[in-house]
């Protein structure tokens, strides 16, 4: 362990604490409550340069140190022989969770009932998995993953694509556990939707601008940072994530390969292509995701450009390319930029990044504002021609399977297997998924709006495709009508044994929603088994839903899994059952994430709803969460990647800001509630 923080409970000279400073890359908390020696070892680091720097000497209750913040912990009295009185509950609360160590020793003059007695205070106190053992005279306690802490390990936190995460430490009130790197300057622009942050084993990744970056969850500290061409993904709404984590790597697509990363160091295990026969078509890696030993991804039709394209069309040794050496396609933007900017130079680069320049000539993407209606699959669906699967640990080929048009953003996995659409039907099927829709309504589990009066081209008629995840083999497939549960940007989940299909949709849609042009936004369930319709309903949803237990989060309400009514809630005023909502006020995009007692999602700044307490909406101001999730529930800590790279509007805390649960804040004097049902009579 070379980096992170270190924890010197109880000192003597503070030999410990130099030796630590000088061989790792370790900050050290030196804690000593005896006021002389204090004085002693301030006094010998200064010498050294390394008080107040990389050394802090405390004569403060342990009480006052943060949760979870250190990755080492020893005591250089109990090196030096002294049975020490430690306060292992407080130990056990300050010892980073997923590896974090405790080492004390020698304890070979101490009793055993004071090891036993430390021991099992680390265990009561942990409230994690935990590992002991007693060598050469030294203690060795690991802090394992936190009892109830989730993983974020894929765009929407699982390869069951619910946009949740399990995670019941993540729960009200929140409060601050650090703050800082990574801030804007390597992150993609705002509206670019770009991939979201991972969170797992202990750890934070991100991606930003063909950059990816490795954090301590816990306290912050820095671990890596790779730049690797190609290692961006914009639009992820409609073109999926391209990277994925587990505990021990990080998977980064880019072009046609994945790069198996090591999670702590990130250095490159592993290389996986996209398959490709002699003579076959070239392909981009699309979809990614890892089940067990498994990874699975897409053969994509490639982008029209690289990110950064026009500002490497332009750009040369520094100066603007003369406009005759300049593709036609670019000529515009440099008359542009050259009449706003003289020089390529880092103001002229900072207007690119804000106007979304290096990522808007990528490709031709589905449109960035909401449907207003339902309608059949556009040319500019992004999509994949073959799925396929490597064992991660040999590097084999599993299996491939072909097909047409199918969407990144449909593939999903559920209980071993991968289900996907296709755009391959004849007639002859085409008709059998409009006899089979006419046949739900009759018997009542689909129910009908304005899709039934479209022209047959204006409807949605598809393949779901359900495979094998170990071998590709089919399974089962069928034609389904799919009109209204989302066309272009219609995308995959997998909850409890069922399949959900529905719309990927977010951003500035109040006017529309309070006008009522959304009701015809549709939720259709399959179920994962064989295929047959459980229920498809319209249901009036403004953003693309969350999924947690056996409830559907559909903006501003929730429904059941099961059935998809609409959850009831008792009104805070009034005290009788209406709908259950939540508020989005002010300035939004985005879409929410989940834990089993908390949303999260964009409103202007962060916004929170405690959905174990009900107890309404309630802001984190001065942060901007990104414009399609960056506010991830996992390691027991809410983390909320700084997501305002190119924005114009005042925000004050341009930087990542990590939070959890502190039940000693109590709960804030205010929330808010919304309610279409009437106020009157208080109950």
């Amino acid at each position: 362990m070379d980096r992170g923080w270190c924890l010197v409970a109880g000192a003597r000279d503070g030999s410990v604490a130099e030796y630590f400073a000088e061989q790792t890359a370790l900050n050290i908390v030196v804690v000593e409550h005896d006021v002389e020696r204090v004085k002693a070892i301030r006094a010998r680091l200064m010498k050294a340069g390394l008080n107040g720097s990389r050394v802090i000497v405390l004569n403060a209750p342990y009480g006052d140190l943060p949760d979870y913040f250190a990755n080492l912990i020893v005591s250089e009295r109990a090196m030096l022989g002294e049975e020490v009185n430690l306060p292992v509950d407080e130990l056990a609360r300050v010892l980073r969770p997923s590896g974090g160590h405790l080492v004390l020793g020698s304890t070979k003059n101490w009793p055993q009932a004071s090891v036993i007695k430390i021991v099992d205070g680390l265990k009561a106190n942990a409230r994690s998995e935990t590992k002991v053992s007693l060598t050469n005279n030294q203690l060795h306690f690991t802090r394992g993953k936190l009892k109830g802490a989730g993983s974020w390990t894929g765009l929407y936190g699982n390869t069951a694509n619910t946009s949740s995460t399990p995670d019941t430490l993540v729960k009200g009130p929140l409060g601050v556990l650090w703050y800082g790197e990574p801030g804007s300057e390597e992150m993609v622009e705002r509206h670019a939707r770009a991939a979201s942050p991972l969170a797992i084993n202990g750890r934070l990744f991100m991606q930003g601008a063909e950059v990816v970056m490795g954090y301590d969850a816990y306290n912050g500290t820095f671990l890596w940072k790779r730049k690797i061409r190609g290692a961006v993904r914009v639009r992820v709404d409609v073109d999926g994530s391209n990277i994925t984590a587990t505990d021990d790597s990080i998977f980064v697509a880019t072009h046609n390969r994945v790069l198996q990363l090591d999670a702590q160091n990130g250095k490159t295990i592993r290389e996986f292509n996209v398959p490709r026969k002699k003579g076959g078509k070239a392909l981009r890696w699309g979809y990614i995701a890892v089940h067990g030993n498994i990874l699975i991804g897409s053969g994509a039709t490639p982008m029209a450009n690289e990110y950064g394209y026009i500002w490497n069309s332009i750009v040369k040794d520094g100066k603007w390319v003369t406009e005759a050496d300049v593709p036609k396609s670019a000529l515009s933007t440099l008359k542009k930029v050259k009449s706003i900017h003289a020089q390529p130079d880092e103001r002229a680069y900072a207007y690119f990044k804000r106007s979304g320049l290096h990522w808007h000539a990528i490709n031709s993407f589905p449109g960035w504002m909401p449907d207003f209606k339902p309608s059949a699959v556009s040319s500019k669906l992004l999509g994949s021609e073959k799925v396929f699967a490597y064992d991660i640990t040999t590097g084999k080929l599993l299996w491939e399977h072909e097909g047409k048009s199918i969407p990144n953003i449909s593939l999903v996995i559920g209980e071993g297997r991968v289900y996907f659409l296709k755009d391959d039907l004849d007639a002859r099927e085409r008709a059998q998924a409009k006899a089979a829709t006419k046949a739900s309504i009759g018997g009542g589990t689909f129910v009908p709006e304005r899709e039934q009066k479209l022209a047959e081209k204006d409807c949605d008629y598809r393949r779901v495709m359900c495979l094998d995840v170990k071998t590709g083999r089919a399974l089962w497939n069928r034609p389904y009508d799919l009109t209204g549960s989302g066309g272009t940007k219609l995308g995959l989940a997998y909850q409890s044994g069922k399949l959900l299909a529905f719309g990927h949709y977010s951003n500035h849609d109040e006017g529309p929603f309070s006008k009522g042009e959304l009701k015809w936004r549709r939720i259709t369930v399959i179920d994962g088994g064989g295929g047959s319709l459980l229920w498809s309903k319209p249901l009036n949803y403004r953003r693309r839903p969350a999924i947690v237990g056996d409830t559907i989060y559909i903006e501003p309400r929730r429904c059941d899994l099961a059935t998809g009514e609409i959850q009831k809630r008792k009104h805070p005023i009034t005290g009788e059952p209406v709908d259950w909502e939540f508020l989005r006020p002010g300035h939004s995009c985005g879409i929410v994430t989940a834990t089993p007692n908390n949303i999260f999602f964009r409103s202007f700044s962060g916004a929170i709803v405690n959905t174990e307490q009900d107890s309404g909406l309630q802001l984190f101001g001065g942060v901007r969460p990104g414009c399609w999730n960056s506010m991830i529930p996992a390691n027991g800590l809410l983390s909320m990647q700084e997501a305002s790279a190119g924005c114009t509007c005042s925000y004050s805390l341009r930087t990542t800001v990590v939070l959890k649960n502190k039940p000693q804040k109590g709960h804030a004097e205010w929330a808010v509630f919304i309610s279409q049902a009437a106020t009157k009579p208080v109950s």
